[in-house]
C-alpha cells in the first residue's frame, strides 16, 4: 500500500464520483467540439483573400483538421517568414 502525503489525492478521489458530474463533463466536451466544428466551418467558407488577411490558407485549415500544426502555429510561422523577407 502506498502512503499519500496530506496534499495528494488518490486516483479514485480524483475521478468523477457522481453520474451527474460525468454527464455534465460529457455535455461540456460536446459543446466544445461543436464550437470548434462551427469555427472551422466558418473559416472554410471564407474566401482566399480574407484567409490571407488572417495569415492562413485553406490548406492550413485542412492540415490542422488532420492533426497537423495548429492554426496559430501556422500563422506565427508565416508572420516570421514575412518579417524576415521585408
Amino acid at each position: 500500500m502506498a502512503y499519500l502525503l496530506s496534499g495528494e489525492r488518490s486516483n479514485t478521489a480524483a475521478a468523477s464520483t457522481t453520474p451527474f458530474k460525468a454527464v455534465a463533463n460529457w455535455l461540456r466536451a460536446g459543446a466544445k467540439t461543436r464550437v470548434q466544428r462551427n469555427a472551422t466551418r466558418a473559416l472554410l467558407q471564407m474566401d482566399e483573400d480574407r484567409l490571407l488577411d488572417l495569415g492562413l490558407t485553406r490548406q492550413d485549415i485542412v492540415d490542422a483538421l488532420h492533426g497537423g500544426p495548429s492554426l496559430s502555429a501556422r500563422r506565427a510561422e508565416r508572420a516570421r517568414a514575412n518579417s524576415a523577407s521585408c
